[in-house]
């Protein structure tokens, strides 16, 4: 049911959005601060600090709020429901494909989600941080799939690709985190803050040289994966 499907992803793309900030605040609080004062130590990163841990505290009782309200409860429920609805009553389409085995539908669903990742990691040292951003969910999407169907194959092939996947999702995790990093610091200035712009100024120069050292064997780990053999053929 398209729109079900519809309703639920946007729903689901709201709640991810409250959880995501959260997420956000902790990595700029537990990760990224902690790592830049001993090379800042002259500069008042403990200020920018008592600022941000504000700023997470709100995004902590956001996501309790979201989790809490009756909305919440509804969206699971309805899920529960209309995957129930579906398996029990499957429409013509679905039926086809539940009397096939999942094991022969698997190799298709990963060639899809590899040649997704493929295509959108061409040309990858001249992505810009959107594109970079695009290539990265593809690839969470791969290992998902990976992930799901791995009982089907060997495990060794499994881990080899695997390893593979996780050393580029390495990379570009690191590369998202140092851009995000940007935007949080910039947001504590300009929230009325002033006095904390020096310490973000340095944070951010901080940031930009951890962005790109991060980015140094991007071309690599992307060249790897993409000349990787499959295992689910």
């Amino acid at each position: 049911d398209a729109d079900g499907a519809r309703r639920f992803t946007e729903t689901l793309r709201t709640y991810g959005e409250i959880l995501g900030a959260a997420r956000d605040w902790d990595v700029f609080c537990l990760e990224t601060l902690p790592a830049a004062m001993p090379d800042l130590s002259s500069e008042r990163l403990e200020d920018l600090n008592s600022a941000a841990e504000v700023e997470r505290q709100l995004a902590h009782e956001a996501v309790a709020a979201a989790l809490r309200g009756r909305g919440f409860s509804e969206m699971v429920l309805g899920l529960v429901s209309w995957s129930d609805v579906g398996a029990l009553s499957p429409s013509g389409h679905d039926a086809g494909l539940t009397r096939r085995h999942l094991s022969t539908l698997a190799p298709s669903l990963l060639d899809r989600a590899a040649r997704t990742m493929r295509r959108r990691g061409r040309h990858v040292s001249r992505l810009s941080e959107a594109g970079r951003h695009d290539l990265r969910k593809s690839l969470k999407k791969l290992s998902v799939d990976i992930e799901a169907l791995a009982p089907f194959y060997g495990t060794k092939a499994v881990k080899r690709y695997r390893r593979r996947c996780e050393a580029l999702e390495k990379i570009l995790g690191a590369a998202n985190d140092a851009a995000v990093t940007d935007g949080l610091a910039h947001n504590l200035v300009a929230a009325d803050r002033a006095e904390l712009s020096k310490a973000a100024r340095a944070l951010e120069h901080w940031n930009t040289v951890r962005g790109r050292k991060a980015l140094i064997g991007l071309k690599a780990a992307m060249r790897n994966l993409r000349h990787a053999p499959v295992f689910w053929y």
